[in-house]
C-alpha cells in the first residue's frame, strides 16, 4: 500500500496529492466502520490518512492547515474553511472530485491531485476503538502482527 502510494504520487508533479477512498471500497473491506463520507456529484469518498504535500505548501499558511487538520472529521467544516461556494456545491452534490480539486488548489494557490486509492486501510482511523478492533481482526486474519 505504501509502495503503491509512493509510485502513484511520483507520477504527478503537483504540490499536494490527497488520497480518497470510495465508499464501496471501505464498506466491502470494513463493513460497519462508521467512516465519514463526503458526498460528491460523481462518488462518495472519505479522506485517506496518508497524503503527500510539498513542504513549501504546508508552511505558507500554517494557520489554515491547522484548521483543516483540526476539522478533518467533518467535511462540511473543512469545506467552510476552504470556501462557502465549495460548501454550497458539495451540499447540493453538484461538485465532482475533479472540480473540487481544481477549486481547492486555486484557492490555496497550489497544484493538487486527488488519488482514488484502492486500499481501504489508508482511510481507517485506529484512534477509534471499534475501528482499531476491526483493523486488528483484519491483520490477524491475514497473519500480520500489531
Amino acid at each position: 500500500m505504501v509502495d503503491w502510494d509512493i509510485e502513484t504520487t511520483l507520477q504527478s508533479d503537483v504540490d499536494l496529492c490527497y488520497n480518497v477512498v470510495k465508499r464501496e471500497v471501505i464498506e466491502a473491506r470494513y463493513p460497519g466502520s462508521k467512516r465519514t463520507f463526503t458526498k460528491l456529484k460523481d462518488m462518495e469518498v472519505c479522506g485517506g490518512d496518508m497524503n503527500v504535500v510539498h513542504t513549501s505548501v504546508a508552511t505558507k499558511n500554517n494557520e489554515i492547515w491547522e484548521k483543516l487538520v483540526a476539522s478533518r472529521k467533518n467535511p462540511v467544516k473543512q469545506a467552510a474553511i476552504i470556501g462557502f461556494d465549495i460548501l454550497f456545491l458539495m451540499l447540493l452534490r453538484m461538485l465532482s472530485l475533479e472540480d473540487g480539486v481544481k477549486k481547492v488548489a486555486s484557492r490555496f494557490h497550489m497544484t493538487g491531485r486527488a488519488i482514488i486509492c484502492p486500499y481501504a486501510e489508508i482511510a481507517m482511523d485506529v484512534d477509534k476503538p471499534h475501528q482499531l478492533e476491526m483493523m486488528r481482526a483484519d491483520f490477524a486474519k491475514q497473519g500480520k502482527h500489531d
